[in-house]
């Protein structure tokens, strides 16, 4: 059987689009008002992962309709931070430059090594336990864009060296790994990619951020493939 092409991010967005009605309209006589209000949240977060326009996200999100007063004002403030997010990055900002250390302790210029056509970044930290509980997924996706035009890049915040070349070890995590030493370039880089929370995912294309938020490893290739094919 031949492959299915995979979407690009627009196309991705355009069937999300399409398809909410639908989902909302089959799910609202079907499930409780919390439920629902699960699967919107849920349906919302996944949307703005692939950063659509600000037109497409306010469309989506006066789509889902939410109901509830405070749970529509915090995503409300949710919708408006992924807006500023997208609009820091409109330009195809590049990857700024900032040092990392390699597993053999040379310091490096982390923009001079990205090469691929698309690298996926995972920001983490040796006792962070849902990072680890994530490996099986990153180690797949690892082995899935193999012989593709594709990095793994994981850069781990903090921890300590020592740790962090024995959770590389002991998990087998599979990829190029880099280490921040410094507090002040963790503080730049939450900023620039947007996060607070760990693991988080990150997408470039060539050098240039085209996902500051991507998907998680075990729905990272669909997005991984379709970056490739625009």
């Amino acid at each position: 059987n031949a492959q299915t092409k995979p979407l690009t991010a627009t196309e991705h967005e355009e069937a999300m689009l399409e398809r909410l009605p639908i989902a909302l309209a089959a799910l609202k006589d079907t499930l409780q008002p919390y439920a629902l209000d699960v699967f919107k949240v849920s349906a919302f977060y996944r949307f703005v992962a692939n950063n659509p326009t600000q037109e497409k996200i306010e469309k989506f999100f006066a789509m889902l309709d939410f109901q509830d007063r405070e749970l529509k004002t915090f995503m409300r403030e949710q919708m408006q931070l992924h807006i500023e997010a997208q609009q820091r990055i409109e330009g195809k900002q590049n990857i700024p430059d900032f040092l990392v250390l390699d597993l053999e302790g040379n310091l490096l210029n982390m923009s001079e090594h990205i090469s691929q056509k698309a690298t996926y970044i995972n920001f983490w930290f040796p006792s962070c336990s849902p990072c680890l509980t994530a490996v099986p997924a990153k180690n797949e996706l690892f082995e899935d864009m193999a012989n593709k035009e594709v990095e793994i890049i994981h850069i781990c915040t903090s921890g300590g060296e020592d740790a962090w070349k024995k959770a590389i070890k002991k998990y087998d995590i599979k990829g190029t790994h880099f280490y921040v030493k410094h507090e002040e370039v963790v503080s730049m880089l939450k900023i620039t990619f947007n996060y607070s929370v760990y693991p988080h995912y990150s997408l470039l294309k060539d050098k240039y951020i085209a996902y500051p938020k991507a998907y998680k490893p075990n729905e990272a290739a669909t997005q991984i493939l379709g970056l490739l094919t625009e």
